[in-house]
């Protein structure tokens, strides 16, 4: 069973047993969009544009932009993405094994690599409780450190 939250604003998604579930006013309600992306990892939802969301998954960087009903590609690698992340201010990242961590803005989704010597490194998040914030960033790498 996987489940995922992202909320942004009063906009959030997740995903549970399969489903994307969307809610409009800050998690109280839920409607479910359909099936999630196959091989979700993780999701992200636009701060810029209430229906954009972002998923990683197993074979690349996804976005959808109508709320979750439909996906296309948002990069052109077709690797594993084990993470993405909306900010507040229109900032996408994205970390790849093996190509490293991405970063592009909503409006011009031209990704650049910030940096590509994470070695045999994984990057992932972890959710946080509201008073932490929007989660924490982790990483290990061959050696298990972390």
């Amino acid at each position: 069973m996987i489940r995922r939250l992202t909320c942004i604003k009063i906009r959030c998604c997740g995903a549970y047993h399969g489903c994307l579930q969307v809610s409009r006013d800050g998690g109280h309600v839920w409607e479910i969009q359909g099936p999630t992306p196959e091989g979700l990892i993780g999701l992200a939802a636009s701060s810029r544009n209430a229906d954009h969301l972002y998923a990683a998954t197993q074979t690349g960087l996804l976005m959808s932009p109508d709320g979750g009903k439909h996906w296309r590609q948002a990069n052109p690698e077709r690797r594993p993405t084990s993470v993405v992340t909306a900010t507040a201010g229109g900032d996408l990242y994205a970390f790849m094994p093996g190509l490293g961590l991405l970063h592009t803005t909503e409006e011009s989704r031209d990704w650049q690599v910030l940096s590509d010597d994470w070695g045999k490194t994984i990057c992932c998040t972890s959710p946080s409780p509201p008073t932490m914030g929007n989660g924490s960033l982790g990483w290990t790498n061959a050696a298990g450190f972390s």
